[in-house]
């Protein structure tokens, strides 16, 4: 009686073990996916991050494209007006003489 005891024992141990041994693998296949889960949500925000920076950039490429513009357009409007002031001078000089 007391081995038939122990056998029973014994048998209702090994998959309690196989259970455990199951239950291992069970965590390291949650903790692999709940770390690909983060870094994939850390990749989403990253990706979020970098449009963001590049749509920064691309309105910061805009203004200096607008300024640089304006800088041309201003520099053009003193040369203008220096040439006719200085053909004003050169007519007033003719006249003069």
């Amino acid at each position: 009686m007391l081995r038939t005891a122990f056998a029973r024992q014994s048998r209702l141990a090994l998959p309690a073990r196989a259970t455990m041994f199951q239950s291992r693998s069970y965590v390291d296949k949650f903790q692999e996916r709940e770390t690909a889960s983060e870094n994939k949500y850390i990749h989403e925000k990253e990706k979020e991050q970098l449009r963001a920076l590049y749509r920064k950039l691309s309105d910061a490429r805009a203004e200096l494209q607008r300024l640089s513009k304006h800088i041309k357009e201003k520099e053009e409007d003193i040369k203008d007006k220096a040439g006719a002031k200085a053909g004003a001078e050169l007519k007033d000089d003719t006249e003069s003489k």
